[in-house]
C-alpha cells in the first residue's frame, strides 16, 4: 500500500534498512537479504511497477548494481544511490544514520536504466 501510494520504493539489502527507514517514516521500502537477487525477486519487485531505488551499502560496486538493473525489464525505471559525497564508512548502510540518510536522498540518487 505504501509503495503504490508513493510510486516508489526503496531497496536495501538487509532487514535492518526496512527497520531503519520505517522508524525515519519512510514505509515504501523492501531487503532482498543480500546482492545476489533471484529471479523471483526481480519478478516480484517488477510486478510492483513503480520505480526503483537501490540502497545498497558502501563496499557495493556500481557495476554490481548496473548488472542487476539490466535484469529488470524495459519500462521499470531503475536508480540507485550511490555514495559521491563520501559520506557512508566501508561496509556502513545508507540508512543507518537518519542524518545520512536524507542527504543521500536529497543529494546521491541516480538513475541507472
Amino acid at each position: 500500500m505504501y509503495i503504490k501510494k508513493e510510486n516508489w520504493v526503496w531497496v536495501g539489502e538487509a532487514e535492518k534498512f526496512v527497520l531503519q527507514l520505517w522508524s525515519y517514516g519512510y514505509y515504501n521500502s523492501i531487503a532482498t537479504g543480500g546482492t545476489k537477487i533471484g529471479q523471483t525477486q526481480i519478478d516480484k519487485i517488477s510486478r510492483l511497477r513503480v520505480p526503483i531505488c537501490f540502497c545498497f551499502d558502501q563496499d557495493i560496486k556500481k557495476e554490481t548494481i548496473e548488472k542487476i538493473s539490466e535484469r529488470f525489464t524495459d519500462g521499470i525505471d531503475v536508480y540507485a544511490m550511490f555514495d559521491e559525497d563520501n559520506l557512508l564508512k566501508e561496509k556502513e548502510s545508507p540508512s543507518d544514520q537518519k542524518e545520512i540518510w536524507e542527504l543521500l536522498v536529497k543529494n546521491n540518487v541516480y538513475k541507472i536504466k
